[in-house]
């Protein structure tokens, strides 16, 4: 932990008091004591010793002190009291400059203001300022040129000062107009500058400082590994420079915490901000000191990633009776954070949140109305807490407002990979009350109101899933290969800027990670330029807009229904859309807690940790039942006359297949049927009715199906399975073996052999009319190296039959992976990082392997990281499974897969998955010398399948 080294000395801070406490007749002795209550997170005293430290030097004409002090009293006022006033000492403080007759003190209280200012919306006002500081520069340079000046050098030194403060003003005004890229590289410029920092009064900011700022330009682009790594180190320096924990120190661990909170460490966060406010108690610190303060704004923000609203809203609120709503707390005003506002509406505060949000709409617009996106949170705010109120009209025309903003802010391309959880978390509060607002208004519904909602709710869903199958639908929609090259080259340098930040601080050497993510930057940045150049939709491209029903309707079959779900802490809510234009929009009296806990309960049975068929658990009817008559009965009136469903889960129902839900309400299972598990036959399963498809939203479904064809001359198949994994083992009876599944290693570390994958890649070679000797690689032959040799872009179907693994499952293993037989140059797993790598044209590719599509954690999108990069690499659907599979009855599944398709050319994907899950259920099931053992219908067996993207159904 960053902080356990750093212990309270009791002595030290008994020394600290004294001092503080001992009287002080000097400005200088002022300025001292001030100093010390900061130590001491003694606010008041410290803007009172301040305050008079300015009187004082002031009337001691000791410009120089005063010009300090002043700076120090503005921060403090700008933090703890009116901002107001804070500017009206900024102006004294330029005005002392002036008086000292000193250019450098000039143009740090110069680029202070500016900073003050650009931040407080008042543009014009910042412009001028910093034109102030140009001109500065201006008439030292002319001077310095003319050779006039009595000291050369003292001009040279004050135009390196000017200068240096005005790219720093320069650095502020870009950050605050939405220029992060721009204030980045001015900040690197800045703190490479070696300058002289003997006088702290001619230098607006410390190195300290600059550091904090460009970790900020980091994370508004979404970087969050590299500002994580700066951040550490930056603490870690000042903790060894100074015992003290001080106000930037503080401001440093919020900052970090918050960074953390940006890559969904939430543990992580909670801890380092706990471990500061336990620090800052021990240490003497009241509760008007600013650690206290800025931890737990911290601290409210994780907890409101977690969902943890009132919690949130107990540090939120403790902040702001000490300080009030104008405080700059942890880099934001409290009248201008959106969460503090969600946290006041969750905890039932609707009129303290109704006022707080008119502030933060109003200051938003004010001071930021360059950024779409910052100004949308803060009239959704608005409007959540006009609904919350019973004000729908102008709640409506609030949520109007910012729509625009908040769908930009979900799709917002700069993010690494996926939306993070505290962002996500927020954007959905804010949601939610609009998507209520519809649902219950009374017919006739405000015009596009409905289908608003819908892309609203597509751009929150799906979107690491959703880029990795645009990013290849941009390839593949370009008919210039030399052009589509070029993509191809710009996304994988994209990949590649998140592998190299994500060396970041695991052994590798910082500056040479950061040398290769600058060049590979500038790289991206030059085929970036090209791409616009000559190929101007590009953006639009691979950042679509979010899926509208209008545009969805014509892409889908006559017979298709494609369905989505929105969960929400208090609501959840589906949407239907038809091929004819029919929609249907309903709200569900149910949370996403809720509907956690009832997926959580039904994958008790079909992912249990046993080994034998007699403890495989029974399977929850009526809670399948339950989850039918919630999400999907209420769309009845649409779905009539649908065979197939698409459908695009949200959070927690991306891990359960939608073919497992049971349509009526079942007598009871018996229980007694032979062979076991027969009893489930009888079960009105939701695959009886309808063929389903998963896929992550309504716009990856636009985008994959306005894909052209693949070659004609793709040959049909090629698979790899039965690796190596070890010394042969021979597999005991079926009774006495009990189940082999194709899971994680057991508790020796091995992984069992999987000989029953080598009968299931012929079978579909054959299926296929493919040659088994040519197309399928076993044993040793079922490796990287061979996969390395193969041209991948001229098959139809790609297969693994073999073990999937995760990240803990073998020591070393840090990314999800697809175990391929070990040779002397490789170890034989296929990661997620080489599969990026491969170049495909699969109408499908099959994982039949453990648990290719769960997501990571609770809540987490359909598909793993494998299949994100699959679909990266060039497959228009997958077939993946949702826990590990049991090895005979996958064989028998995903052969019988295939020979439908063969055999009758009209089945699309979706339904030829169908057929053969319904004969798994109806089928003899495992068969030993001739004898039934038991039967395949428990949903352990059959649904473990899943078939995500496009389900290749005829669109007439």
């Amino acid at each position: 932990m960053l902080l356990e080294a750093q212990r309270p000395d009791p002595s030290a801070i008994a020394e600290l008091k004294r001092r503080a406490d001992a009287p002080a007749s000097t400005a200088s002795m002022m300025f001292e004591r001030a100093g010390l209550n900061d130590a001491l997170g003694r606010v008041d005293r410290r803007i009172q010793d301040l305050r008079e430290t300015v009187t004082l030097a002031h009337a001691q004409g000791d410009a120089d002190l005063e010009v300090r002090a002043l700076g120090q009293l503005a921060g403090a006022e700008g933090t703890y009291g009116s901002r107001e006033k804070a500017l009206q000492i900024r102006l004294q403080q330029v005005e002392a400059a002036e008086r000292s007759q000193q250019p450098g003190k000039v143009a740090a209280s110069l680029a202070r203001l500016v900073k003050f200012q650009a931040s407080s919306g008042q543009g014009a006002a910042a412009e001028q300022s910093l034109r102030r500081l140009e001109k500065m520069g201006e008439r030292l340079e002319a001077l310095g040129n003319s050779g006039k000046g009595r000291n050369l050098l003292k001009i040279e030194r004050l135009t390196e000062v000017v200068a240096w403060n005005t790219e720093l003003a320069r650095a502020y005004f870009a950050r605050t107009r939405g220029d992060p890229k721009g204030a980045e590289a001015a900040f690197r410029k800045l703190i490479g500058v070696d300058l002289d920092r003997n006088d702290p009064d001619t230098v607006a900011e410390d190195r300290s400082d600059l550091l904090l700022d460009l970790v900020r330009t980091l994370v508004d682009q979404g970087r969050v590994r590299e500002a994580e790594v700066m951040i550490r180190q930056a603490v870690g320096t000042q903790l060894q420079r100074d015992s003290q924990f001080r106000p930037l120190t503080a401001e440093a661990i919020a900052l970090l915490a918050s960074v953390l909170n940006r890559q969904n460490r939430f543990d992580e966060a909670a801890a380092l901000s706990d471990a500061a406010m336990n620090w800052a108690t021990r240490a003497g610190h009241e509760e008007t000191s600013i650690v206290i303060l800025t931890t737990r704004v911290a601290r409210a923000e994780t907890l409101g990633a977690q969902n943890r609203w009132k919690e949130a809203e107990a540090d939120y609120s403790a902040v702001s009776r000490v300080v009030g709503l104008e405080a700059k707390i942890a880099g934001l005003r409290l009248n201008k954070n959106v969460a503090y506002g969600i946290a006041l509406l969750k905890s039932g505060k609707l009129q303290e949140g109704l006022a707080l949000a008119q502030q933060i709409a109003a200051l938003r617009e004010k001071e930021n109305a360059a950024n779409e996106q910052i100004v949308a949170e803060g009239f959704a705010l608005l409007g959540a807490a006009e609904v919350a109120t019973g004000q729908r009209e102008a709640a409506l025309s609030h949520y109007r407002r910012a729509l625009s903003g908040l769908i930009a802010s979900a799709r917002d391309p700069d993010q690494d990979d996926a939306i993070p959880a505290i962002r996500d978390r927020r954007l959905s509060a804010l949601a939610e009350p609009y998507l209520s607002l519809i649902a219950n208004w009374a017919e006739p519904r405000p015009d596009g109101a409905v289908a608003d909602g819908f892309r609203l709710a597509d751009a929150l869903r799906g979107q690491s899933v959703q880029r990795a199958l645009v990013e290849a639908s941009a390839r593949t929609s370009v008919s210039d290969p030399a052009l589509a090259h070029l993509i191809r080259q710009e996304q994988d340098l994209k990949r590649m800027l998140q592998e190299l930040a994500g060396k970041l601080g695991e052994g590798e050497d910082p500056a040479t990670v950061r040398k290769a993510l600058s060049d590979a930057r500038a790289q991206r940045a030059a085929l970036l330029a090209d791409l616009r150049k000559r190929f101007p939709a590009y953006a639009d491209l691979v950042n679509p807009a979010p899926g509208d029903m209008m545009a969805l309707a014509p892409m889908l079959g006559a017979r298709e229904a494609f369905v989505t779900f929105f969960l929400g802490a208090d609501h959840s809510f589906a949407w239907a859309v038809r091929s004819d234009g029919r929609t249907q929009f309903v709200e569900i009296p149910m949370t996403d807690v809720q509907i956690d806990g009832l997926v959580t309960s039904l994958r008790r049975a079909l992912d249990p940790q046993v080994s034998t068929l007699a403890q495989i658990p029974a399977f929850d009817i009526n809670g399948a039942h339950r989850l039918y008559s919630a999400l999907l009965s209420p769309l009845t009136p649409l779905l009539q006359g649908a065979t197939s469903l698409t459908v695009a889960p949200h959070r927690e129902l991306a891990q359960l297949p939608f073919g497992l839900l049971v349509t009526d309400k079942a007598l009871g299972l018996d229980t007694k049927a032979k062979p076991a598990f027969a009893g489930y036959r009888s079960i009105p399963w939701l695959i009886r009715s309808y063929s389903v498809s998963h896929i992550p939203s309504a716009a990856a479904l636009i985008a994959l199906r306005k894909l052209p064809l693949g070659q004609a001359n793709r040959r049909s198949f090629l698979g790899f399975g039965d690796p190596i994994f070890g010394g042969a083992v021979t597999a005991p009876p079926m009774k006495s073996r009990g189940l082999v599944r194709r899971a994680a290693p057991g508790d020796g570390g091995m992984l069992p052999p999987l000989p029953d994958t080598a009968d299931e890649l012929r079978n579909v070679a054959l299926s296929l009319r493919a040659d088994p000797e040519r197309d399928v690689f076993l044993q040793a032959s079922a490796s990287r190296a061979t996969l390395a040799r193969m041209p991948l872009n001229d098959r139809k179907v790609v297969m693994f039959a073999t073990h999937g693994l995760v990240p803990g499952d073998l020591d070393g293993l840090a990314e999800p992976a697809l175990a391929l037989s070990p040779t002397p140059d490789d170890d034989g797993l296929l990661t997620v990082s080489q599969v990026l790598n491969l170049k495909l044209d699969a109408d499908w590719v099959v994982l039949s392997a453990c648990n290719t599509a769960s997501g990571n954690g609770a809540g987490a999108e359909a598909v793993s990281g494998l299949g994100r990069a699959f679909f990266y690499a060039g497959s228009r659907a997958l077939l993946v499974t949702h826990w590990p599979v049991e090895t005979t009855s996958a064989r028998t599944l995903t052969t019988e897969v295939f020979r439908r398709q063969a055999e009758n050319p009209s089945l699309d994907r979706a339904q030829a998955l169908q057929q053969a899950q319904i004969a798994l259920i109806d089928g003899p099931g495992a068969v030993e010398n001739n004898k039934t053992i038991f039967s395949y219908a428990h949903p352990l067996f059959w649904a473990s399948y899943a078939l995500v993207g496009d389900g290749g159904i005829s669109v007439h």
